[in-house]
């Protein structure tokens, strides 16, 4: 028998953990666009076309709001910060719902709903509005892109693969202690 016998189970648990990630990721991409996705969102519960979902301390929200305030959009874009009102929340899921878009891939805020379509991030966003109300906004972009919503894509995921390796360390640990335990 081997010095340690656990190193067979723990490794045969982190393949299980990295291979069950895996999957799950190849599931999620394979996921089929529901009908109608693609259709022009109609948004009956408000008044307004255009609605501009921030947080409060949010920097990416405030150049937003600030290109908003400079090109005298106020009037034009419903604002609504999603953390003082459960009720934004809830509008801010309902919309991301009607546009099709998965859960695994929805942004964080800023985030502009058009009746067309949507618009992640300060650079999408200002520069829909730049183009919707004919505005020059070089002034205005951001220069990081890829993480101007707080993160981008790749460290999603590697945030994912890091919390299910931490699982997998801290059952490991676990198992380590009562197997010791039970040595003695």
């Amino acid at each position: 028998m081997s010095k340690y016998p656990f190193l067979s189970k723990l490794a045969f648990a982190l393949l299980f953990i990295v291979f069950g990630y895996l999957f799950m990721v190849e599931a999620s991409a394979q996921e089929e666009t529901p009908e109608g996705a693609e259709e022009e969102i109609e948004i009956q519960s408000v008044e307004q076309e255009l609605i501009l979902f921030v947080e409060e301390g949010c920097p990416y929200c405030d150049l937003v709001k600030e290109f908003m305030s400079e090109n005298l959009l106020e009037d034009k874009i419903d604002v609504r910060d999603v953390r003082a009102d459960p009720e934004n929340a809830a509008l801010y899921e309902e919309l991301f719902e009607k546009a099709g878009v998965p859960i695994q891939e929805r942004g964080s805020v800023p985030v502009l709903f058009d009746a067309e379509d949507h618009f992640d991030g300060a650079s999408e966003i200002i520069t829909h509005l730049g183009e919707k109300f004919g505005i020059e906004v070089d002034d205005f972009l951001p220069n990081n892109d890829d993480t101007e919503n707080g993160e981008d894509e790749n460290s999603r995921s590697m945030q994912v693969v890091l919390s299910i390796l931490g699982v997998g360390v801290v059952i490991s640990i676990g198992y380590l202690i009562i197997s010791k335990r039970q040595e003695k």
